[in-house]
Parts: structure tokens; sequence; C-alpha cells
């Protein structure tokens, strides 16, 4: 009995780091819970500018595995995107002028319908981001989009058109954004 318990917990102490990998610097756990669901990673990767300057970690968690991009945006499913910051002192301008731009690709250009959501989910940020600081954005049919910035909640927004067009920001259309377009491809599982 005792070698069998043994044998238990070597696998167990084996199987420990494959809970989790490293993305970025960034430590990724391979399933969350959310809404009472849990959760499993689907893909991650790193944001990047200019081809070199890691910004943040991104990771996409499905209740069950998809590359399919377009099946993920229409699902109205528990779904949860991710973003761990690797590069301090981004301004929220910049991040916000980025988001707009996701929000209009993902739109085809009318954000007119979303406009109050996407000013809410606007509001919800620092001025400035920190190294460190995780955003997680947690999608549960019936009730909406979750924001929470280090684990606080900051808001709720209702309705699967809002959390199309968030989630829209990094599986839809990248345009000529080629880090991404990397990072699309890591959320993924590509």
């Amino acid at each position: 009995m005792r070698k069998i318990l043994a044998v238990v917990v070597l696998v167990c102490f084996l199987a420990a780091p494959a809970l989790a990998r490293e993305v970025g610097g960034v430590t990724v756990p391979d399933s969350i819970s959310a809404g009472g669901k849990s959760l499993v990673l689907n893909g991650s990767g790193v944001r990047k500018k200019f081809g070199v300057v890691k910004v943040y970690a991104g990771a996409l968690y499905l209740g069950q595995k998809s590359s399919d991009a377009d099946k993920i945006l229409a699902s109205d499913e528990p779904m949860a995107l991710v973003m761990a910051w690797i590069k301090d002192g981004v301004e929220k301008a910049d991040v916000s002028k980025a988001w707009h731009e996701g929000f209009a690709r993902a739109m085809n250009g009318n954000t007119a319908p979303l406009k109050a959501q996407i000013e809410t989910f606007d509001g919800c940020f620092p001025a400035v981001y920190k190294k460190k600081d995780v955003y997680k954005f947690i999608y549960e049919p019936g009730v909406g989009t979750t924001v929470e910035i280090n684990g606080q909640k900051k808001t709720v927004i209702p309705g699967l058109a809002f959390k199309k067009a968030l989630f829209g920001n990094y599986l839809g259309s990248t345009g000529k954004d080629g880090g991404l377009a990397t990072l699309k491809t890591g959320l993924l599982g590509k």
C-alpha cells in the first residue's frame, strides 16, 4: 500500500508543472473556474508591438477546446479571456484606442449599437497599465461579461452582442496588425 501511495504522490508531483504553462514570462493555468463551470485553456500567446516589444500575455478559456474563431464568437457558452500585462507604464489612451479599433473591426465599422457598453467597458481601466496587472473578461450566458481587474469585479456588461464584439477584438479580423494576428493564432491553440 505504501508503494502505491508513493507512486501516486510521485505522479502528482511530476504532473503538477503540467497544470500551468509559461507564456511570455507569465504563468498561465490550464483551467479556471467561471460561473461555477470549469473552463480549459484553449490557447495562449503574447501580444507584441513592432514585433519585439512584449505588451501582455493573453489566454482564452472555453468549456471545450476549439480552433474555430467564428464558432467561438457565435457561441453563447461560458468563456473567459485573461490578459496579464508584461509591459509597465502603458497609457490608457493607447490601449483604449486599440480596443476601439478592435470593436470597429469586430462590428464592421458600426459600433453605435454598443456605444454605451463600450464606454462602460473603457471606464473600468486605470490611467496607466502596470506590469503584472491581470484583466479577466468572463462571459456567462444570461449574465453578460464580467470585467475583473486584479481580482476585483469592476462591472458586468449584459448581452451576447457585447461578448461577440469584445472577443472579436482578439478572434476576429486583425487587419494589418501582425502582433495581434500572432496572438489570435495562439489563443486558437494553433
